[in-house]
């Protein structure tokens, strides 16, 4: 092949580009603090700020999301295959893990939104 042709898979991927940049801002955040109420005020403060400064868009409120599946993939792990509403024309699929038999209350869950190279709605 012609090495004219040849270069990194980074070098042209929009995500690692965007993945960097926001790297680089987040080194420059503080990542100590000298108590709780302390770290308190600056979630805060990032939580009001980031919206406008990051252009975050008015989402529609959520709705009931589908299951398309799911299956036991550990000792009491529980991985469903979600369609998570976004708007009235797209729906983000994603993975669900959480326990099989959640108590009662909050219980931990992983979402993961591996990403796929195509169209949801492309049928190949």
């Amino acid at each position: 092949m012609d090495d004219r042709f040849e270069c990194s898979s980074d070098e042209f991927n929009g995500i690692r580009w965007l993945q960097r940049k926001v790297r680089r801002k987040a080194d420059l955040l503080p990542s100590e603090f000298a108590d709780l109420p302390e770290w308190e005020r600056f979630k805060h403060r990032v939580r009001a700020e980031l919206p406008g400064r990051i252009g975050i868009p008015e989402l529609p409120s959520l709705r009931e999301s589908t299951v398309r599946g799911s299956v036991r993939v550990g000792d009491g792990i529980l991985c469903e295959r979600v369609d998570v509403y976004a708007d009235d024309e797209y729906s983000i699929p994603a993975f669900v893990f959480s326990p099989a038999a959640p108590g009662a209350g909050a219980c931990p869950a992983i979402l993961w939104n591996p990403g796929w190279p195509q169209s949801k709605y492309v049928t190949s």
